[in-house]
């Protein structure tokens, strides 16, 4: 049950103008209406007064909102709405305030609320805050023109400039026009002088106007528009501008109405006589016939490499041409060819020995390759999967004299590794080995098996040298003394055994190797180059030497491959053209394809004449299929169907809306005329108000057939084609598991495939060869959804840059020869024709299923009993899907590691990873000596450190915290933690399983992983905890109050300093599952934890979530519950809430002081007598669960460090982590944290940069820096100003503070044991110093003692108009901040008995302070900036002048030179205990 709470307003109805003097003759007239109004009832709709069912205060009249710039076109646009409204009265003044007793005061100052609310919410936040405070509408409206209607002579000339400057180039003819038109009218309202348009003068005047704005319009135009442009110009009367316009557009779409659809999924072109291909199968033409043909191997013309001679042989009786031959080559280099564009998929049939020369020569590079790629995938496995190569040194045997090349030793390794065997018939090639081997016994003609030696492999493995024996491989390649080595999974062929025992030569190029008889010139055999390593088939060999006249076939030759391509058609469809798919057996014993019943699976079907019309167009089927409820990732939710009823050809445009079609149906049309030369008869569709088209049909003379009402099997044709295409693409994305986003793409290829598929209502023809009378070419066709490797662009790639990246295969597009491909990486759409596919890998199908891995109990493996962890008194346990990796927590982080890793060591040979000496094992090594410029070495030492402090930071960054629950489960004691915090959340009744109701929605959860430190270094316990994922709360429905206090960090300074002066204790408390223990009223449903499995002996319910019964942590009203329970404890043992920070709790009780400061479930206890810390341990133990983690030393990311001098407080680890996540360890360190040189803005003509997450996490994680750091205050907040729309300047500042921080890693704040405990501060304002807003910069620091506890930099809300100005509103910032300071010292036991002293630099601004008399400089500032007379007047502070050199606060208002940043730096207790000696 929500509990729902009534909240009152307490609205001050009485305004400035109400509270003046009640002397007669200063008030105002008793009916201030204008009596014009009061004639009229507030309750007819004609009365400003009066207002509608729909007028709210929420209601944003315009989509344009106010950020000072746009105020022009901002005015003319709220004018319109108010006027609307009727409401124009209340902002020029026509109605004006009424007394408060007058009888329409009440209904006035409702209407003036409502206009003031209207225009508060058409502002930007900025300009917001400044006019929130006005009470008259009209008094808004007024400031507004005041500051922000410019009518200046440079900003009309401004106007002109970019008026005669701008030309059409790039834009098209719209965007030139509109943006010629709006600078038109802003200068327009640039000019203060008003004219009547009525009398001649005015007339000549705007006429005059109108023609130098048409000249300037046409000169403008591109040069395309030379013809019209001269047309226009010549005519005797000029036009208007408008139609001038009409006259340009009209033009251009002339000029462009051959452009092909973007959305279609069919492309067809005309007929004619040149054969065309489509799926970028071949080029548009054919390469013109050369007369003599050139050989690039042996010299000749006449013949190609293909027929060379001398590679295959020579027939017999042959004679040489010449009397002197061409001189050998040991190494066969091919030219570049000029190849067509094809796909490597070829499909050559066998053809007689005459005519192979001439099928070689219609193969391309790329087809020569494809069947390169089908050779490489009948290698069992394949040699891609086989990436867990050894990557070890050589090879260690007990035979003499036998060696091997590294490839060949990782291949083996791998093969071991995976436990593969590959091919008997493949074989290879190592240039590197001494010795054939062979692990196929069958394949030796005679073995001796005498041997009784062994080899050991580079994984440590022996494997056993069984025999030595004969193998004949074909009748010119017979191999003695091959090594029968079972073990070796592999057979290898020793380049030097060929070459000195047989006499052969062998040449290698980049894609293959050749051997060959050097006195015969015939080829014995032929490999090929597979992952790195050249691979000799032995079926090749015998189909060489039998003279076979089948050498290419084709590469797929399986139906079920097929049938997956052609998007799972039915067996009887693929029967007909097993022919031209090279399948020589029908689909009869073909296994039953899963797919297909999931995506086809349907009702029995009418009957159907099947009637159709004699020619082609003479009939259309039009519908619309949708909405579809998911939009694609470009926004479409229809698509508009196209059938001709004659040879059943199917088109498909994918719409945004539906009122798209009335475009996209005529440019159908027109397209039809110009390919096909006929024009449509006629088109049947439905009664959809938005297919009917019957102006246009009678303008083109088109019959229209409708069906009746609710019948739509008078429209069965494309409503059966709508239900073939759905059937098509849900195979397809079944089958891929593509994102149901891509189902746009998916119908596209299903019209592809469907249109290029034979049916028997065409006698078996496909509809795109009953429409072109051409035959279908299959070999561009690919399984959709399919892995591929697309190549890179040679562009913008370095030498040693990727050469191609993974993509998903999407279809064919409309217009292009190439494949539709999603980048993986970078998730961006691209067309591209050098790609080559992986059929039967499904990327999308991968991911899901390591989700599913990731996030639910049914694993692989899991009838494992060591998979599964098990949990005592049957609580659910966290499921890992492997066995945990068992990490040894003696190994280091190595800085040294790190920096190798940002300047790597060139060279191919890899070195062997170093191993730390035994005697170091007990030591914390990370500041070894690097051979870098400036090694980390130089700016971070712990020599100065006690051996106890030393341990605890070593210990800090000594174990490592997994970012998610992937990498947890890797590791037994993260599991553990994980299984701990289950059982805890089950023991507390946290929730109930259920199944997730119809009408609610379920909230995420994740893990989030810690590490807990004894105050000695120690471990105490590895903390993962669950999180729910409270950002997905919708308010009102899963919450409703989400107040959750936490300390302040200022708070924990002021306490930290206290501490320090008085000698007071420190100790830390951590709470364990702290948001378990309050109760939820609210009715919250969450996911299943990662890792979560039900319980021994039970199941989970269909779609089973957690229905909270308890708080937990991440929903936004969790901490709330969790404060109220720890708070009520607190008071119940005698503490008080402080009233400065209610985290912070005190209790003094006859001289003995404690106090609590909370931060959620991390406390804080600092007290002057330890025995009643102690009972205080012992009192919050009987009411929750509690851990002592000992003396304060680790609190939020905070590193305290305590001697008998002080307390020392840095964020080291921190800065460290972030050097290490941006790469900069070994950057060179900065004297400043920001360049005076360089002026950032935000409006520059510099663009965005294009990763705006990356400055994003960057500033918000130095953000947090800032705690501890007031040196980069200034810096990082003036940086944070451009995370909207960051540019190159901004990140490149950005890395400029992390190269001082560099310099600066152990920079810690200093309180000191011997502070005075006497509040000071210092504030200073820069004036102006924004240049985007011009707008000034406060900043103040506060110092208890000489211990710094607070700092700010912030830009001022509004534009100051003097120095002095922007210095007095500084003096009233920092005030502030000295009021709350006081209250908070004095709980702490430090009351102010004087007033605090506030230096500012500005003898202006301390006299305006001091002065209560209002005049000329300080009439126009706002009142709350003047409650700084009455802080000083009460004593709580005291204005004091001091030189601007010794002005500490200037650090935080402007960027400095670093002999001054640095004199100022040292005087804020800035130390380091980690400086190097």
């Amino acid at each position: 049950m929500v509990v729902s709470r009534r909240i009152t307003r307490h609205i001050n109805r009485t305004s400035s103008s109400a509270r003046k003097s009640p002397n007669p003759a200063d008030s105002e007239p008793e009916s201030p209406i204008s009596s014009g109004f009061l004639t009229i009832s507030p309750d007819s709709i004609h009365s400003p007064f009066y207002l509608t069912n729909g007028d709210n205060p929420g209601l944003s009249l315009i989509s344009e909102v106010l950020d000072g710039s746009n105020y022009d076109n901002w005015r003319i646009a709220m004018n319109i709405a108010l006027d609307a409204k009727n409401k124009i009265a209340f902002i020029d003044g026509s109605i004006v305030r009424p007394n408060e007793s007058d009888q329409y005061f009440r209904i006035w100052s409702r209407c003036n609320s409502m206009v003031k609310s209207w225009l508060l919410n058409s502002v930007s936040k900025e300009i917001y805050k400044s006019i929130l405070r006005f009470n008259d509408a009209s008094e808004i409206w007024k400031d507004l023109s005041t500051r922000f209607h410019i009518t200046s002579l440079p900003h009309s000339y401004q106007l002109s400039q970019q008026i005669w400057s701008l030309h059409q180039g790039s834009m098209d003819l719209s965007t030139y026009y509109t943006k010629l038109k709006t600078l038109w009218d802003e200068l327009d309202g640039a000019s203060c002088e008003e004219t009547c348009h009525d009398c001649k003068c005015c007339k000549a005047t705007d006429t005059k106007a109108e023609h130098s704005r048409v000249i300037k319009f046409l000169a403008g135009l591109n040069e395309s528009y030379a013809i019209i442009r001269s047309q226009i110009i010549m005519k005797k009367h000029v036009p208007m501008l408008s139609e001038i316009y009409n006259l340009l557009d009209q033009d251009h779409s002339q000029r462009s109405i051959l452009t092909v659809p973007n959305a279609s999924a069919c492309h067809i072109a005309a007929p004619d006589s040149v054969p065309i291909s489509l799926n970028a199968t071949q080029a548009a033409h054919y390469p013109q016939k050369q007369n003599k043909p050139l050989c690039s191997y042996c010299g000749y013309t006449g013949h190609t490499v293909e027929t060379c001679f001398k590679i295959h042989g020579y027939p017999p009786g042959f004679k040489h041409k010449y009397q002197k031959n061409a001189p050998e080559k040991t190494t066969s280099t091919k030219p570049p060819q000029h190849s067509k564009p094809v796909v490597a998929q070829v499909s050559v049939p066998s053809a007689s020995t005459e005519n192979i020369s001439d099928t070689l020569k219609l193969l391309s590079k790329d087809q020569i390759q494809g069947v390169i790629d089908y050779f490489n995938s009948q290698l069992q496995p394949s040699i891609n999967q086989l990436s867990t190569a050894s990557t070890s040194g050589g090879l260690i045997t007990t035979l003499p004299g036998m060696a091997f090349s590294s490839s060949t030793l990782h291949f083996v390794g791998a093969l071991r590794a995976t436990g593969h065997i590959l091919s008997s018939d493949s074989w290879i090639i190592d240039s590197g080995a001494t010795h054939h081997v062979c692990h196929d016994k069958s394949l030796f003609e005679d073995i001796s098996t005498a041997s009784n030696t062994s080899v050991t492999l580079p994984t440590g493995l022996g494997v056993q040298i069984a025999g030595i024996g004969r193998i004949k491989m074909s009748e010119y390649m017979i191999l003695n003394n091959v090594l029968y080595i079972p073990d070796f999974r592999l057979n290898l062929l020793s380049i030097s055994q060929l070459t000195k025992d047989l006499g052969y030569r062998v040449s290698f190029d980049h894609s293959s190797c050749v051997i060959q008889d050097p006195i015969k010139g015939l080829m014995i055999g032929q490999g090929e180059e597979i992952s790195n390593l050249y691979v000799l088939d032995v079926s090749l060999i015998l189909k060489t030497s039998s003279l076979s006249t089948s050498f290419f076939t084709n590469v797929v030759v399986d139906s079920s491959l097929w049938h997956n391509r052609l998007g799972h058609p039915s067996d009887y469809k693929i029967d007909f053209v097993t022919d031209v798919l090279g399948i020589k057996q029908k689909n009869k014993r073909r296994l039953p394809c899963a797919i297909c019943p999931l995506a086809k699976q349907k009702h029995l079907s009418f009957d159907s004449k099947n009637n159709m019309c004699a020619n082609a167009f003479d009939l259309l089927h039009i519908d619309i299929w949708g909405p579809y409820s998911v939009p694609t990732v470009d926004g479409y939710r229809y698509f508009l169907t196209i059938v001709d009823d004659h040879s059943r050809v199917i088109w498909v445009y994918l719409l945004r809306t539906k009122d798209e079609v009335l475009r996209v149906f005529p440019d159908f049309l027109t397209m039809i005329e110009n390919q096909f030369q006929c024009k449509v008869r006629g088109v049947r569709s439905d009664n959809a108000p938005e297919l009917r088209f019957d102006a246009l049909y009678k303008e083109k003379g088109i019959v229209a057939y409708h069906s009746c009402p609710e019948t739509p099997e008078q429209n069965s044709v494309v409503e059966r084609k709508h239900q073939h295409i759905l059937n098509v693409a849900r195979s397809l994305m079944f089958q891929a598991k593509v994102p149901l986003e891509y189902w746009g793409d998916c119908v596209l290829t299903a019209v592809f495939l469907i249109n290029r598929l034979p049916t028997p209502l065409l006698k078996d023809k496909t509809p795109y060869e009953v429409l072109n009378a051409k035959k279908i070419d299959y070999k561009g066709l690919r399984v959709f959804g399919c892995l591929a490797f697309c190549s890179t662009s040679s562009k913008n790639r370095t030498k040693f840059q990727p050469r191609a990246r993974p993509c998903v295969f999407l279809g064919y597009p409309a217009g292009y020869k190439g494949y539709k491909l999603l980048d993986l990486e970078s998730n961006k759409i691209h067309i591209s024709r050098n790609v080559v596919f992986h059929e039967e890998i499904f990327p999308f199908a991968t991911d899901h299923n390591e989700s599913s891995f990731d996030f639910f109990s049914t694993m692989p493996n899991s009838s494992s009993s060591s998979s599964t962890p098990s949990v005592a008194n049957g609580f659910p346990t966290v499921v890992s899907g492997d066995t945990p990796v068992v990490v040894d927590d003696d190994v280091t982080i190595d800085s040294g590691t790190k920096e190798d890793s940002v300047h790597p060591v060139d060279g191919e040979k890899k070195k062997r990873s170093p191993k730390t000496p035994a005697y170091l094992q007990d030591y914390f090594c990370n500041m070894q000596q690097a051979n870098i410029p400036y090694p980390l070495a130089n700016y971070l030492s712990y020599s100065e450190l006690s051996d106890d402090y030393k341990a605890y930071i070593c210990s800090v960054n000594l174990h490592a915290e997994p970012s998610s629950f992937n990498q947890a489960k890797k590791f037994e004691e993260w599991l553990q933690a994980m299984n701990e915090e289950l059982m805890a959340l089950e023991k507390s009744d946290t929730w109930e399983i259920c199944s997730l109701p119809d009408d609610k929605h379920a909230i995420g959860c994740r893990w989030v992983y810690k590490t807990k430190l004894n105050a000695d270094g120690s471990l105490e316990r590895y903390k993962a905890r669950l999180v729910a994922k409270g950002f997905t709360q919708q308010e009102g429905v899963d919450f409703v109050d989400t107040f959750s206090p936490v300390a302040k960090m200022t708070t924990v300074k002021t306490l930290l300093a206290v501490a320090a002066a008085k000698d007071w204790s420190l100790t830390q408390l951590d709470i364990s599952n702290a948001f378990l223990n309050g109760d939820l009223d609210e009715e919250i449903y969450m996911t299943l934890p990662p890792g979560y499995t039900a319980k021994p002996g039970e199941s989970l319910p269909p779609n089973a979530v957690c229905r909270l019964k308890k708080s937990l942590y991440g929903l936004k009203q969790a901490s709330r519950q969790w404060f109220l329970k720890f708070s009520s404890v607190l008071l119940k043992l005698g503490f008080a809430k402080s009233h400065a920070d209610h985290t912070l709790f005190v209790k003094n009780v006859s001289g003995k002081y404690l106090a609590v400061l909370v931060y959620v479930d991390d406390i804080i206890i600092t007290s002057n007598c330890d025995a009643d810390v102690d009972q205080l341990k012992e009192d919050l133990k009987k009411a929750f669960r509690l851990r002592d983690l000992g003396a304060l030393r680790y609190f939020l990311g905070l590193e305290i460090a305590r001697s008998k001098r002080g307390i020392y407080v840095c964020q080291r680890k921190y800065v460290l982590e972030l050097l290490e996540d941006t790469g900069l360890l070994a950057c060179k360190p900065s004297s400043i944290p920001m360049d005076l040189s360089i002026k950032l803005v935000q409006d520059s003509q510099e663009p965005v940069i294009d990763d705006v997450k990356l400055y994003r996490r960057l500033v918000g994680k130095m953000m947090y820096l800032t705690i501890t750091r007031p040196d980069i205050t200034y810096a990082v907040t003036r940086l944070c100003q451009f995370a909207s729309a960051p540019k190159q300047s901004h990140l490149k500042s950005a890395y400029k503070v992390l190269h001082y921080l560099k310099g600066t890693i152990g920079l810690d704040l200093f309180y000191s044991a011997e502070s005075t405990l006497v509040l000071t501060g210092f504030t200073d304002a820069d004036w102006m110093s924004c240049l985007d807003s011009r707008r000034s910069t406060s900043g103040y620091c506060m110092f208890l003692g000489n211990s710094l506890i607070s700092w700010k930099s912030k830009k001022q809300q509004v534009v100051s108009n003097s120095s002095a100005e922007s210095e007095y509103r500084a003096i009233e910032f920092a005030s502030r901040e000295v009021v709350w300071l006081r209250s908070l010292v004095e709980e702490l036991q430090a009351p102010q008995s004087q007033p605090v002293a506030l230096f500012c630099d500005s003898t202006a601004a301390i006299h305006i302070a001091s002065n209560p008399v209002f005049h000329e400089r300080t009439k126009h500032i706002e009142k709350d900036c003047h409650l700084v007379r009455d802080r000083i007047a009460a004593g709580l502070i005291k204005a004091i002048h001091v030189r601007t050199g010794q002005q500490l606060a200037d650090a935080f208002t402007k960027p400095l030179f670093p002999n001054q940043f640095n004199a100022l730096m040292s005087k804020m207790a800035l130390t380091s205990i980690y400086s190097p000696s």
